[in-house]
């Protein structure tokens, strides 16, 4: 039987068909290759729904001797490869996540921090071992350090404070957590239209614990000429490996022309004690998208992100800005769409 056109291509059909697959067998990791395993050509079974849905066969990795054998959907007297021929090939099966925020009526000119965002505890101090500490009082959350200055950049900040175990909530007083600094971070961030901050750091440095109340940062080995020091908290699609952004989306209402809508999504990747915070998508309406009609519905995409997060470490929040008081803007729902990505590889099947 011939090969036509490869799996995920502009066959509709087939891509459909295999997407149902993925939505009834992949709510674990482990479903699909299950299945795969399961439905050898001339062995499915009368009662299984995939039958039920457009004859759908599939052909196991290994033929009776071991031997690899590229596995297939077949259709309608077709052929379609689910993963190339050749070793270390996969398919990314897609998982959907989602949260979401409704506000029916926001009633102030200021910013709405969505699942998490940044809060600065302190601007411009200096951190040297003099010495010259940093404390500051915070809420429940991890400490993101943005280094702008210095001359000895290569050493270890310690940071001192009460910490609470984010799975218990179980508090210990007195705790410590040492931040390892090789460089200075660099700041992108900028004003939009409206004023409002759009966050973009690269090589910031970010605590491993959760820190609340007072804190203090000190070190034996820097000389810090200009820190910046903030609390910072972030969605983890609850501690999910393999996720990957796809879309942020809002459905706003304006009753007036002045109306300011400004929504922003934020990615925070970790790498050891360092951390990069990326603007991924925006949606505006006024000074910076379309000018707010009165008594008018906007709807509001940006799609198509693909940016891939370790929820063990990594994150995403969302920041909002109305820019009027009152806000002229109402029935505010924005969401953020993700997928639990699943690479099934050629040698697990």
């Amino acid at each position: 039987m011939g090969i036509s056109k490869p799996f995920n291509s502009e066959n509709e059909e087939v891509n459909k068909l295999a997407q149902w697959v993925i939505r009834n067998f992949a709510p674990i990791d482990d479903a699909y290759g299950a299945l795969l395993r399961e439905m050898v050509v001339g062995k499915q079974k009368t009662r299984d729904p995939i039958q039920r849905e457009g004859e759908v066969r599939f052909r196991r990795f290994e033929d009776s001797s071991g031997k690899y054998v590229q596995p297939v959907i077949h259709h309608e007297g077709r052929a379609y490869p689910m993963l190339a021929a050749k070793a270390n090939k996969h398919i990314d099966l897609g998982i959907k996540y989602m949260f979401d925020i409704y506000d029916a009526e926001p009633a102030r000119s200021s910013e709405s921090n969505v699942h998490g965002g940044l809060l600065s505890l302190d601007v411009g101090s200096p951190l040297d071992s003099v010495p010259t500490d940093i404390t500051v009082s915070k809420g429940t959350g991890k400490i993101l350090i943005v280094v702008n200055a210095g001359t000895d950049l290569v050493g270890d900040i310690t940071i001192t404070g009460d910490t609470v175990d984010r799975n218990t909530g179980v508090k210990t007083v007195g705790d410590t957590d040492t931040i390892s600094v090789d460089a200075v971070t660099t700041d992108n961030s900028a004003a939009d239209s409206n004023g409002n901050t759009k966050h973009a750091f690269v090589g910031a440095y970010i605590s491993s614990k959760w820190f609340t109340g007072s804190v203090t940062l000190s070190t034996t080995n820097l000389t810090l000429t200009d820190v910046d020091t903030y609390h910072v908290s972030f969605e983890q699609f609850g501690d999910t490996p393999g996720v990957r952004l796809q879309t942020f989306d809002a459905n706003i209402f304006t009753t007036n022309i002045a109306a300011e809508f400004d929504a922003y999504l934020y990615s925070l990747i970790v790498a050891g004690s360092k951390c990069d915070v990326t603007l991924e998508a925006e949606l505006h309406v006024g000074a910076d998208g379309e000018t707010a009609i009165a008594n008018k519905y906007w709807r509001l995409r940006r799609g198509y992100i693909g940016k891939d997060l370790n929820g063990t470490k990594d994150g995403v929040w969302v920041d909002i800005h109305y820019s009027n008081s009152p806000a002229y803007v109402e029935d505010v729902t924005v969401k953020v769409w993700a997928d639990k990505i699943q690479k099934m590889e050629d040698n697990e099947v």
